[in-house]
């Protein structure tokens, strides 16, 4: 990996426009810091917490691409930085190029990776499996089938039919979802399998890791990752058959920058390239990558959005504490928390888990106040915790420590986390693919 060394004061004064982030905002804020940006955030939310690390804050809605434009060129922003929601960046895409501004993504390249029609065409241009489609709902001769929306992500619109009048249903639920007014419809495979990453560094994709995923089923039907293991004992076996496919079509669809992931599913029908994102994965991949590869995408995006291709990639590890600073361990674990529908009333015992040293770190997508719902997956997820182990044993040790660490009360007093998800990933994680 060739990289660039940096004046830190070749970027001192300079404006860096932020589009989200929020649950990695320290470590912005920290690589800001290093570089000397000023960093400006913007957005409907005054309380969001992002608004905590900015130096200039403007009420503006992100996704109103002509007021943006005016913004950026008003307030003479030098780069702006997306995060890793898909509406955003959608809009970003517009008014960043039309401001003349580095652009990680091109029109082009995002719709390919994050429309799913788009992604299954390219995939199968090449030679890349992929589940089996149905054009419409009268070609749909056997059941199960899934229906989900083209282009919206975290599950939304996700369902699963057993007969034609739930097909039906199902199709109106997916385009309420979709923004672009899209679904589609596809045989019901077994969505277990594993995450490929990739990393774009001076124009080339560095394969960034593999991790198997676990799911578990929400009572809507809709299948919600729940544990990631890094790294898949798949990963020898996916490079040997499939990487090369994969860089030539990165090359020949021109995609050279920033971060890109595949959710690949590995299961009796055989293994089927499901879908892809053209930005950080959602459950704060950026991190284990940066573990086991030395990368920092985040302030590799950063930069690039400030118009420097390449970074030295410090360490998003330096500011754990000294407990966990000497616990490298053979894998990586992100666990999600998922809770039950209610209003918060208190949250316990993140500072004590964080004391493990195999924990590295705790993100928390939910505050006390915050109400669940259990329609859409995103409202049920409480937060993340990542942490290393050693073997199998040390993992499911782990997660039962999660779990009784963490407490999350209602305002009445009631336990708001699901425990019968744990029973679940404990069977999955037995029979894994570690």
């Amino acid at each position: 990996m060739q990289t660039t060394n940096i004046g830190l004061d070749n970027f001192s004064g300079k404006r860096l426009l932020i589009l989200g982030g929020t649950m990695w905002r320290d470590e912005i804020r920290r690589i800001a810091d290093r570089y000397g940006l000023i960093l400006v955030v913007c957005g409907n939310n005054p309380n969001s917490s992002l608004v905590e690390i900015a130096d200039e804050y403007y009420e503006i809605d992100n996704t109103d691409e002509n007021k943006m434009y005016h913004f950026i060129m008003d307030k003479k922003i030098d780069g702006v930085y997306m995060g890793a929601n898909d509406e955003v960046i959608s809009h970003a895409i517009s008014y960043v190029l039309k401001a003349r501004l580095p652009c990680v993504y091109s029109e082009k390249t995002w719709n390919i990776i994050n429309n799913k029609t788009e992604f299954k065409k390219v995939c199968a241009a090449y030679d890349l499996p992929t589940v089996n489609q149905y054009e419409s709902t009268e070609a749909v001769d056997k059941f199960p089938v899934v229906v989900k929306p083209i282009d919206a992500d975290g599950s939304k619109g996700f369902s699963v039919c057993h007969n034609k009048e739930e097909l039906y249903s199902a199709i109106d639920k997916s385009l309420s979802f979709s923004p672009t007014g899209g679904y589609l419809i596809e045989d019901y495979v077994d969505n277990s399998g594993y995450i490929i990453f990739y990393t774009f560094i001076d124009g080339e994709p560095v394969f960034s890791g593999i991790a198997d995923k676990y799911s578990v089923m929400l009572p809507n039907g809709t299948f919600l990752g729940k544990v990631w293991t890094w790294e898949s004992g798949k990963k020898e076996e996916f490079l040997n058959t499939y990487d090369k496919r994969i860089r030539k079509m990165f090359s020949e669809t021109g995609m050279k920058n920033g971060k890109l992931w595949m959710d690949v599913f590995d299961g009796e029908k055989g293994v089927f390239f499901n879908e892809g994102g053209y930005r950080y994965g959602g459950e704060m991949t950026m991190y284990p990558i940066n573990y086991f590869y030395s990368v920092n995408q985040i302030e590799r995006d950063m930069l690039f959005s400030l118009g420097c291709p390449s970074t030295d990639d410090s360490s998003l590890f330096d500011t754990i504490n000294d407990n966990n600073k000497n616990s490298k361990k053979k894998y990586y674990c992100t666990y999600l928390i998922l809770l039950q529908k209610g209003k918060i009333g208190n949250i316990t015992g993140i500072d004590e888990l964080l004391n493990n040293k195999s924990v590295l770190k705790v993100f928390f997508e939910k505050e006390v106040g915050d109400v669940c719902t259990d329609d859409l997956d995103l409202r049920i997820r409480g937060g993340y915790v990542h942490f290393v182990y050693e073997d199998k044993t040390e993992l499911h040790e782990m997660i039962e420590l999660i779990n009784d660490t963490i407490q999350i009360v209602d305002v009445d007093g009631y336990d708001m986390i699901r425990r019968d998800d744990v029973t679940v990933m404990k069977k999955q994680l037995e029979g894994g693919l570690l």
